[in-house]
């Protein structure tokens, strides 16, 4: 877990210069629908045992409808509203989530508490693509919460999200050894002991993590959400693929793309 916190908080520290997005929006960016770029959204609901608070940095204006889109994806996939206005979709999930909260109140121990964090941000960017980053933490008072930290890479000529797809067919194999690779390195594992941990098939085929390929300034990030490919207290291994050895593996508009 700590090596992945140090994957994404590395580039923010990077992008943001020590400053909070909310005095990152007075330093000339755009005003569109009556916010400006780089400048915070929030629901923020408090009340005894319960709490909810959802928080997104909005995005440049051409990116505004791409970036929204696959915030309210990860949030839940079912507002029906302007994606491209970030706080009207950030309210409809809160108030949304406060009511899920709230019914899981009536069914736990009356001293639990309920609660749901997610934050976006941007992470990193280039004259050609930037980089936004997701996390969450989620607690129905059972015995342990969960969380996720993922995040996407958006194109920024025409808002493209970068999947899976930007692996050459042809170089899958190769990727996949350099997956187990690195997680061989992540918990620090002999090759048995990987083989043991993850299981023969996943060991020679590693299944795709679910969350995109992320794109920073040393390489692509990768990570595995908890209970993917290992118990929850494995955490949520991660890593960053240098662009050293991952570039050779990209489909050649993805290499353009990130300078290589």
């Amino acid at each position: 877990m700590k090596k992945l916190m140090v994957l994404f908080c590395v580039p923010l520290l990077m992008v943001a210069c020590g400053k909070a997005p909310a005095e990152r929006a007075s330093e000339g960016n755009e005003v569109v629908a009556g916010y400006e770029a780089g400048q915070t959204v929030r629901f923020e609901f408090d009340e005894e045992r319960l709490s909810c608070h959802i928080v997104a940095e909005t995005p440049e204006a051409p990116l505004r409808e791409a970036v929204g889109e696959w915030l309210c994806e990860v949030l839940g996939g079912y507002y029906e509203g302007d994606v491209s206005d970030l706080q009207q979709a950030v309210d409809f999930y809160g108030h949304a989530m406060t009511d899920t909260l709230r019914k899981e109140l009536a069914d736990i121990r009356p001293e639990a508490e309920v609660a749901f964090e997610a934050t976006m941000e941007k992470a990193y960017e280039t004259d050609a693509f930037v980089t936004y980053t997701y996390s969450t933490y989620y607690n129905l008072g059972g015995a342990h919460p969960t969380s996720s930290e993922e995040g996407a890479t958006f194109r920024k000529s025409d808002g493209r999200r970068l999947t899976w797809d930007v692996i050459r067919r042809d170089r899958q194999y190769q990727f996949s050894q350099l997956l187990i690779a690195h997680l061989k390195d992540y918990f620090d594992m002999a090759d048995d002991e990987l083989m043991q941990a993850l299981g023969e098939q996943a060991y020679f085929n590693p299944p795709l993590p679910r969350t995109p390929p992320m794109f920073f300034e040393n390489g692509m990030v990768f990570v595995y959400q908890q209970y993917e490919i290992e118990s929850y207290a494995m955490g949520m291994p991660g890593d960053t693929i240098g662009y050293d050895r991952i570039a050779p593996m990209l489909t050649t508009w993805a290499r353009r793309l990130v300078g290589q």
